[in-house]
């Protein structure tokens, strides 16, 4: 978990993390991009409707992070 707080926090550019939850760290992370929150959650829909597959809570945040670097 410490890689996935230290990346998010270098994405963000370096905006100090508020909490040490992934959960806070993840929610954090979405609320400032609504294209970011409506491409995780078509993936998370896709992958569920075809493989029937659901992320968990650090996959989401891993996807969010890695899918945040490609836009910008």
């Amino acid at each position: 978990m410490m890689h996935l707080k230290y990346f998010s926090s270098r994405v963000l550019c370096n905006e100090k993390i508020k909490q040490k939850n992934i959960g806070d760290i993840y929610e954090q992370f979405l609320e400032k991009d609504f294209q970011l929150q409506r491409a995780i959650h078509q993936i998370e829909r896709y992958l569920y409707a075809t493989f029937k597959y659901d992320l968990i809570l650090e996959e989401k945040l891993y996807l969010s992070i890695r899918i945040k670097v490609l836009m910008d």
